[in-house]
């Protein structure tokens, strides 16, 4: 994960101590390219590793629309709002942008 990836541990601490000389040392290039992803790859799983998740179901392609997503972010904001001044009207404004995503996704 990028967020948690520290840089200066990364590139000063572990990167210039790689042992590459050892990959310099082998005779055939697909030995080297083996040694050479091994020792890498290595290092990137200790400092970035992957995280592995599971896809229930693909992304609805109706999504990717500009204007669902701009109502998304509203929705959001106008949630937080709502629950941090729990008026009517707030709420109620909530209310409105909700179901102004659903008919437009529903079209």
């Amino acid at each position: 994960m990028e967020k948690n990836l520290n840089a200066n541990e990364f590139v000063k601490d572990d990167c210039t101590c790689l042992p590459l000389s050892v990959i310099y040392g082998l005779d055939s290039p697909d030995d080297t390219v083996h040694g050479f992803n091994t020792l890498f790859g290595d290092f990137i799983e200790r400092h970035a590793p992957l995280k592995r998740m599971k896809v229930t179901r693909p992304p609805a392609p109706w999504m990717n629309s500009d204007q669902i997503r701009e109502l998304q972010a509203e929705r959001e904001k106008l949630g937080c709002e709502a629950h941090e001044k729990n008026t009517y009207d707030s709420w109620n404004a909530f209310r409105e942008v909700r179901n102004k995503i659903k008919s437009i996704i529903n079209i």
